[in-house]
């Protein structure tokens, strides 16, 4: 399966988001600082990166700048997950080499959505298929 690593900031929404990812068959790996994505993400070389917009050490954008900088890195997708999506943090996001701005809301169909589409193929659900309320 595809692996994702997950930079969240806090404990309990990162631990929902896994269990989401997982439903979707993809191996998550989630850390909790921008230390620990760097770290994990040259041990790990994930398929696709999401990150929390405000992590603690390193923030989503300046963490996105950085891993870009890295040649494996050049063209790992990179979700950024953001509590508002207003003009200066879409400037902010793609200037610093992320592949998507996704809100953090309590559904995760957007960020679903969103990493379907970078990932190619439909990804098997476990269970019940994933339904958006808004349909």
């Amino acid at each position: 399966p595809p692996r994702i690593l997950l930079g969240g900031a806090d404990p309990t929404e990162t631990k929902a988001l896994c269990k989401v990812l997982h439903r979707e068959s993809l191996a998550v790996e989630a850390v909790l600082s921008g230390r620990d994505v760097l770290d994990r993400a040259r041990k790990l070389r994930p398929d696709l990166i999401v990150l929390s917009l405000q992590m603690p050490h390193i923030d989503g954008v300046t963490l996105t700048r950085g891993l870009r900088a890295i040649p494996d890195f050049a063209a790992t997708p990179i979700v950024v997950l953001a509590p508002e999506a207003g003009e200066e943090v879409r400037n902010s996001c793609r200037l610093a080499g992320a592949t998507a701005l996704v809100l953090r809301r309590s559904d995760s169909v957007e960020l679903l959505d969103t990493i379907r589409s970078l990932l190619g193929p439909p990804i098997e659900t476990k269970g019940r298929p994933h339904e958006d309320p808004d349909r």
